[in-house]
Parts: C-alpha cells; sequence; structure tokens
C-alpha cells in the first residue's frame, strides 16, 4: 500500500494512471462503435447484439479476466505459473457464485444483480450443502460437452450437438433456479423480495456447517478449473475453450 501510494502520487504514476484510464476509455468507444455498427446488417445482427449486452455481459465481465490468467502460461514456470494459479483461483471463486448470481438476473432483469454478490453468498449459508450438492451435479453435467471441442462436425450434423446441448444445459439451468428458490425463505416471492439481502430475512446455518460445505463446493468448482485446464490439448480452438463457458451461454 505505501509503494502504491508513493506511485500514485508521483509524475510517473499520474502517467500510468492517465494512460491506462485513456486505453480503457477508447477501448470502450471501440466496442460500443463496433456493436453500434450492427445495425447496418440488419434487425437480427443488432438484436443479437442486444441481446448479448442484456443476458452475457455480466457473465462476461466475472469469465474474461481471471480466464485471460489463467490461460496466460505458455511455459509455465516462475511468473507465469503464478499467473496462471492466481486465475485458476479466481475461476474457482467465480464458478462458485456465478450460477446464483446469473439466476439472480434471470429473476429480476436488471444487469446489476451480476454484481451482488453478498446476496449471493448469503444464499449459500442459508443452504450449504444443498448449494454443494447442486454445484456437483451441474458442473459434472457441463463437462461431457466439451468433448465435442474436440473436432467441428458437419453443418448438416449440427442438429445432433443442439439436442445434446439443450439436454445437458438445460437441467442445470432447472437445477440452479431450484437452488436459488431453495434458499429464499417460503414468505418471499416478489422479485423486488429476492434481489434484497435474504440473510436479513432468514437465519443462515451454523458457521461450522457453513464453512465445511463452502470447502466443498470449493473442491467441485477447482475440480472444475482443474480439467478445463486439459481442454486444451482436445479443443480445436486451444486456450480459446476456456472463454467458450457453454454452462453460462458464452459460446459453444
Amino acid at each position: 500500500a505505501p509503494f502504491l501510494s508513493a506511485l500514485l502520487d508521483s509524475s510517473v504514476g499520474a502517467k500510468i494512471l492517465v494512460a491506462l484510464t485513456g486505453i480503457g476509455l477508447v477501448g470502450f468507444v471501440v466496442v460500443h462503435m463496433i456493436g453500434n455498427l450492427k445495425i447496418f446488417q440488419g434487425p437480427d445482427s443488432i438484436n443479437a447484439y442486444a441481446y448479448f449486452l442484456k443476458h452475457s455481459l455480466g457473465a462476461l465481465i466475472w469469465i474474461v479476466p481471471p480466464t485471460i490468467l489463467f490461460a496466460s502460461a505458455n511455459n509455465p514456470k516462475g511468473s507465469q505459473l503464478l499467473l496462471m494459479f492466481t486465475g485458476a483461483l479466481l475461476l474457482t471463486i467465480v464458478f462458485c457464485w456465478l450460477p446464483a448470481l446469473q439466476t439472480r438476473f434471470a429473476i429480476t432483469g436488471k444487469l446489476s444483480s451480476y454484481f451482488e454478490v453478498k446476496q449471493a453468498r448469503d444464499m449459500l449459508a442459508l443452504r450449504p450443502l444443498v448449494w454443494a450438492l447442486g454445484l456437483l451435479l451441474i458442473y459434472s453435467l457441463a463437462v461431457p460437452l466439451y468433448l465435442f471441442k474436440i473436432f467441428s462436425l458437419p453443418q448438416d450434423a449440427m442438429w445432433l450437438v443442439t439436442i445434446i446441448y439443450i439436454v445437458s444445459i438445460l437441467p442445470t439451468k432447472i437445477i440452479t433456479g431450484l437452488l436459488v428458490r431453495w434458499s429464499i425463505p417460503p414468505h418471499i416471492s416478489s422479485s423486488n423480495q429476492i434481489g434484497s439481502n435474504v440473510c436479513q430475512l432468514a437465519q443462515p446455518r451454523h458457521w461450522v456447517w457453513r464453512f465445511s460445505n463452502y470447502g466443498l463446493q470449493l473442491a467441485v468448482c477447482l475440480t472444475y478449473v482443474f480439467l478445463l485446464f486439459f481442454t486444451q490439448n482436445i479443443a480445436q480452438d486451444g486456450k480459446l475453450a476456456y472463454f467458450k463457458q457453454h454452462l453460462f451461454v458464452l459460446g459453444f
């Protein structure tokens, strides 16, 4: 903290901050411009872009930064190995919370629901074992789909992959919805109440029970990240497969 404070107070630190801010603003303008240009490709294209902004942007914001760290190591030694492990740890935590956050977004329809981490963590605290078993089930259903990344099927055979995708992913959404419902007291029904702090409305489990099951939740998600690491060796896209998280409807 003293080093960071001294850096920001110096002229070099100020220039770095201005440069990073400028890069961020330019990047935002360029991406926004590219998205708006889709209006010239017709209504289907601009509607798909609007759907992406509303339904997929929140999940991407959570997944992309740690995935970049996770995929950054070409030669996993020294600092690169540290970056990879940092990305793996962050992805593990994200995968614990993101199913709850995405389901809360589906209930409220507000992008801000993706960032209400405390409320998601509180739901996990109310039913820790149920969430641990639920996470185990949904990630177990998601893993086999990576086998279809080994090679690209002909276009006329994609209908089969679509059916398998739906059969695998639809149950995960139903399970996550049930997990959220079971984590909310019975007297809460409206989306506004569900968007509130549920732990203020119900008593969480004892801390010993919670933390023991938190460990189980982390173990499940860490195992998923461990298996995800090896997809670079079987997927045609290599490490790009890390970013295509079909469980969260982010490409396939």
